[in-house]
């Protein structure tokens, strides 16, 4: 399996600069000659759905990686065992264990993480820590505040969608914890470069029609009926583009390349599998809308992560997991050791 790593997303807007276009995506209404923008993540989203039940009798379980490693060291699934080893650890030293003795250690401050810990704070057990390797919690959930012609909008680098809109458990939270929504009209816009305006509408329309959904969709997908072992998906991209000789149609092409597969799946194309790639499964519900954190992804796992941030410690990047000598798992940060 290939992992994706951290990848810049911004919340409000996604800029694409190439020789003979520059593009941004996601604006809300256009404001060029040519069309108010069309909704291309809508009608992708619409094409994979009827791709993959074509697909379903065949389908396998999606892989996924959301950049959190969680590990449950001595969990003790006999309650009376833990109550027992905590008692002896207090006589034999006489005093509360160990700061650097725990009954868990968590990997990781994401979202995977700091839900395990509230699953463990919710048992009564609260003898634990969680090792974070950057400075803020959240993985990929993470905003920052920066200044746009002379206003402060909240950037996203990494989650930026709200997928499945009602249907997401996420959804729930945001409602919760008082952080805002708004649902997403998907209108991008592509623009010429020096000062060359907008493409019109009709003509982003044909190219995404004809080269995306029913041109290189097509070939990645006989490409992976036809291929004996898995590949990178850019071989594929690469290949098709190949095919084109229209400049014009293959730079709006590398856009949609960025904005639909590579920005949705936070990796570049060469981390994607070319067989696996597009197998992820999609929410069910009443509203499929995807939605947009008005403020950000940061405050929405913040405020979920506020009952457990004690337990929190930021910049401990884990080097070594030890499974091997003792009954303890050891956790080791630099020179710092956690059992």
């Amino acid at each position: 399996m290939k992992v994706a790593p951290n990848f810049v997303v911004s919340l409000l807007t996604s800029v694409f600069l190439c020789p003979d276009v520059r593009v941004a995506a996601e604006l809300d209404e256009g404001r060029d000659a040519g069309g108010p923008g069309i909704p291309l993540r809508k009608w992708r989203n619409e094409a994979k759905k009827l791709r993959q039940r074509h697909r379903r009798d065949w389908q396998m379980s999606n892989f996924h990686d959301d950049g959190d490693l969680m590990m449950l060291a001595e969990f003790y699934a006999n309650r009376t065992l833990f109550e027992e080893r905590r008692a002896e650890q207090s006589v034999s030293t006489g005093a509360v264990p160990s700061p650097y003795v725990y009954d868990v250690i968590i990997v990781g401050a994401g979202w995977s993480g700091i839900s395990a810990a509230m699953t463990l704070s919710s048992q009564g057990i609260t003898n634990y820590i969680i090792l974070e390797a950057k400075d803020h919690i959240g993985g990929r959930s993470y905003t920052t505040q920066e200044t746009f012609e002379g206003a402060t909008i909240p950037v996203d680098h990494g989650s930026g969608w709200l997928h499945g809109g009602s249907a997401n458990p996420l959804n729930d939270i945001a409602l919760q914890t008082g952080n805002p929504t708004s649902t997403s009209t998907y209108n991008q816009k592509v623009y010429k470069s020096n000062g060359g305006g907008a493409l019109p509408d009709k003509d982003l329309n044909k190219i995404y029609r004809r080269n995306f959904e029913n041109g290189f969709m097509d070939y990645q997908e006989g490409r992976q009926d036809s291929t004996n072992a898995d590949e990178g998906l850019d071989i594929s991209a690469n290949e098709y583009l190949g095919t084109i000789s229209s400049n014009l149609k293959k730079e709006v092409l590398k856009h949609l390349y960025t904005s639909l597969i590579e920005l949705d799946y936070s990796a570049r194309m060469s981390q994607l599998s070319l067989w696996w790639w597009d197998n992820d499964l999609w929410l069910d519900g009443p509203n499929q809308d995807d939605y947009l954190m008005i403020d950000g992804y940061g405050p929405l796992i913040e405020s979920y992560a506020a009952p457990v941030l004690d337990k929190v410690v930021l910049e401990k990047a884990v080097t070594v997991i030890n499974y091997k000598k003792g009954p303890r798992v050891k956790v080791r940060c630099g020179n710092e050791l956690y059992k």
